[in-house]
């Protein structure tokens, strides 16, 4: 029976709980379960939370990332199932035969297998619901990123709250938490699986099954973020048209700029362009990267002789926001922004004059899905 004691259970604040006996010792394993289901609850409703934001998105996933993002998104999908161990743990030790060292001997003298134990299922069941919150917040956190060095700083916080059942064994195996949480540390270190499987091939197919598990959550995780992933690609989740009001009466010659806007399916600058629903549907309205800012610029006047930008984005355009807008990222709500009048006078010896009159006009832009 000694090939039976080689595998060991696991060492967190869980399996403490399986081992206490007395109301005060399961106060400390309940109280780390319920501080980490807590955080992680408090977490997650704040990643989904969109009352009161300008934004209006699903799980609050950002309309497009760069090409670095989206890497290191796949790359920390891996990195966290490896790292939430409760979940595969919970799995791997469920409807496991349980003993104590102390009844080994009794065990190997009576021919017996130790029995079934409710108490552990439920601990694992406690392990389980942990581990699967975190993966949860986790994912949430990965596909909410913008940039990279967000993206694995939120994770490293995911991770140590996910951690804190380790921690706490830890500590009362130290005594740090007191004698009581020492002798309950003892007991979980002499405590072991039964393995009802023999021969020489048995530790392989735990390795085996563990590898697969990690495999179909991985493989799970990377289906739903490239499911995220496409629809950013094909702009699903960008403005579907944007009105623009211009009601200042200086601008009154640019009030045909006004009226709606809607989504062309191209790009620029990684952004969406839309073009003038009425008229001609000459004038776009499209995202100038250099500038930081959106702007309005009438495609009819683009010289298909001229090698260089004669108007577009970022150049030559007539209308220019002060500040970034966020319609691009699918609000709902209507934005005050002002747009400042930059149009061209004339040009002399193919060069280009500009003028800049400043002109601010109250313009009020409505984003719809």
């Amino acid at each position: 029976m000694n090939e039976q004691l080689d595998i060991e259970i696991p060492q967190d604040s869980f399996s403490i709980f399986y081992v206490a006996k007395t109301t005060h010792e399961h106060l400390l394993p309940i109280a780390v379960f319920l501080m980490q289901i807590s955080i992680l609850s408090l977490i997650l409703y704040n990643l989904l939370q969109t009352q009161g934001s300008p934004l209006d998105l699903t799980m609050n996933i950002p309309v497009d990332v760069p090409i670095e993002v989206t890497i290191a998104q796949y790359l920390a999908c891996l990195v966290s199932v490896f790292t939430a161990t409760d979940f595969t743990d919970g799995v791997f030790f469920l409807k496991r035969r349980i003993f104590s060292e102390d009844d080994y001997l009794r065990l190997n003298e009576e021919d017996q297998r130790p029995p079934y134990s409710i108490k552990w299922e439920a601990s694992n069941l406690m392990r389980m619901a942990e581990g699967l919150l975190v993966i949860s917040v986790c994912f949430v956190f990965i596909v909410q990123s913008t940039t990279v060095i967000d993206l694995f700083l939120d994770f490293a916080g995911v991770a140590f709250v996910s951690e804190l059942d380790d921690v706490a064994f830890r500590l009362a195996d130290r005594g740090f938490l007191g004698v009581a949480a020492k002798r309950l540390a003892d007991k979980v270190l002499r405590c072991k699986v039964h393995n009802e499987e023999k021969g020489e091939h048995r530790g392989m197919k735990r390795k085996t099954a563990r590898v697969v598990l990690f495999a179909t959550i991985a493989l799970v995780m990377w289906i739903g973020l490239s499911f995220f992933a496409r629809e950013q690609d094909v702009l699903n989740w960008a403005c579907k048209s944007v009105s623009l009001t211009i009601g200042e009466a200086k601008l009154v010659r640019y009030r045909s700029f006004s009226g709606t806007y809607i989504l062309t399916g191209r790009r620029h600058a990684k952004r969406a362009v839309y073009v003038q629903e009425q008229g001609e549907g000459s004038a776009f309205l499209a995202y100038c990267e250099e500038t930081n800012r959106w702007t309005v610029y009438d495609n009819s006047l683009l010289d298909d002789d001229e090698d260089e930008c004669v108007v577009g984005p970022c150049c030559n355009y007539f209308l220019v926001s002060v500040h970034v807008v966020p319609f691009a990222a699918a609000s709902r709500t209507p934005l005050h922004n002002h747009f400042l009048h930059y149009t061209i006078l004339s040009k002399v010896k193919g060069q280009e004059h500009m003028t800049s009159r400043k002109l601010l006009s109250s313009s009020i832009i409505q984003a719809m899905m």
